[in-house]
């Protein structure tokens, strides 16, 4: 059997279906309403990181993305796994969710101080100076951001995905920007304590607006049974998928700039970042469909959840074909217009993880529907071999291949990754997620 034609068949009909919908206002418009929001923030914060970039130099900004990221890497564990985990619970949850913003905050406020205090180590370790003070700025931001995002997972459960997504998407930027833009037109100068500091009062600023949100959907009612289920043991497998995702997702870069130069590593972060716009349409799709899933799942709506995967994975393929295709057909010239003629080599590497990512849209949100059916321990599983798989072929690949070579073991351990979580949902849950059926 030729399967060009069913291809082709399968297209048309998810097309056909894509533009009746659109048509009648209701496929795609929630989405492509995050998807303009996502777009927005990129922009805003692109427009951040050319203004810090020239008024710090390479020496002050380079200091700051230093900080910022050691800060992101000590903010997974002191989320406990509970912004994931909430989601999940909140959408099963009929009443008032202000219980639960009670239990989260208990658990978040002593882990966030708990990293707040080992950030405040550089107080008395033999760390430079700028750097100590950067830290001690930065110590408030794993509580502040964790507060945050139970908030925000509360408000995505109850479907309220514009509202929890738009302050840290669009206000904090615009404030950070704004305040430390007025502060250098006046001053003449700017230094990386000013904007570490910044960022800090910006996320007091939206937990604040995170909490205002969310007690106008909370409630005070307690669980009907008078006790919480819920449990901090059950969210800590999340943060180890949180931790693995982060691992997965920098790794590549790191051993390229390890083994084979700043250079090539810069020509390969061109590439893979750009490679990720293809998955653009697909995450905004997921902030919508895991509370659905979390709530057909759980009420044993498997029927409805299954015609829910398949039309919703196929939609979304088709809705990113034409990105794929547009990078396979002109990946050089959109390089090098964005980017210059410096970073033409990077092509390879954008044509290869487009490649790649259009296989990962294959399988469908394979890793959202995992955690909101409760099969945890076996998204760990595929997603820790995908970590490993990923390490073992950038280490033999990248010496002689560089970029390229990083390119072709990232995209394999994509593939493998969403293959090995499609199998355990084919398995554990019975369900169907692939756009294609299978």
């Amino acid at each position: 059997m030729n399967p060009l034609p069913t291809l082709q068949s399968f297209f048309n009909s998810a097309l056909r279906r894509l533009q009746m919908e659109v048509k009648q206002g209701q496929i795609l418009r929630s989405t492509f309403e995050m998807v303009a929001l996502k777009i927005g923030g990129i922009l805003l914060a692109l427009m951040g990181s050319v203004f810090y970039a020239r008024v710090l130099g390479p020496d002050g900004y380079g200091l700051y993305s230093f900080v910022l990221a050691t800060v992101a890497i000590v903010t997974i564990p002191a989320s406990l796994g509970l912004p994931n985990y909430l989601i999940r619970e909140g959408a099963k949850t009929v009443g008032s969710l202000g219980w639960m913003i009670r239990w989260a905050d208990r658990h978040i406020v002593f882990s966030g101080l708990a990293m707040a205090a080992i950030l405040l180590l550089a107080l008395v370790l033999p760390v430079p100076e700028k750097t100590r003070w950067l830290f001690v700025l930065a110590s408030p931001l794993p509580l502040l951001n964790n507060l945050s995002a139970v908030r925000t997972s509360l408000l995505q459960a109850r479907s309220l995905i514009i509202t929890s997504q738009w302050p840290q998407l669009l206000l904090s930027p615009i404030i950070t920007l704004t305040v430390l833009g007025a502060f250098w037109l006046v001053s003449g100068s700017l230094a990386p304590e000013h904007l570490v500091a910044m960022v800090t009062v910006t996320a007091a600023i939206i937990f604040v607006l995170k909490s205002h949100q969310a007690g106008r959907i909370a409630g005070t009612h307690p669980p009907e049974s008078g006790h919480s289920p819920l449990s901090i043991l059950t969210s800590l497998p999340l943060m180890w998928l949180a931790t693995l995702y982060l691992l997965n997702s920098r790794i590549d870069l790191l051993i390229v700039t390890k083994l084979s130069g700043e250079h090539e590593a810069g020509l390969y972060a061109i590439g893979a970042r750009t490679a990720e716009l293809i998955t653009l349409i697909s995450a905004a799709a997921n902030m919508h469909l895991a509370p659905k899933i979390a709530r057909l799942y759980h009420r044993g709506e498997t029927d409805n959840l299954q015609r829910l995967l398949r039309k919703t994975a196929a939609r979304y393929l088709v809705a990113t074909s034409p990105l794929v295709i547009l990078f396979l057909a002109f990946g050089k010239p959109i390089i090098v217009a964005l980017y210059g003629i410096a970073y033409s080599g990077s092509t390879d590497s954008l044509q290869i993880l487009a490649c790649a990512q259009f296989g990962f849209l294959i399988f469908g949100s394979v890793g959202t529907i995992l955690i909101m059916t409760d099969n945890i321990r076996h998204c760990l599983r595929g997603i820790g071999i995908a970590v490993a798989a990923n390490i073992v072929l950038n280490l033999a690949l990248v010496p002689e291949h560089g970029a390229t070579g990083a390119a072709v073991a990232t995209g394999i351990s994509l593939v493998l990754g969403q293959g090995l979580l499609w199998l355990s949902i084919r398995k554990y849950t019975g369900l169907r997620s692939s756009a294609m059926g299978f």
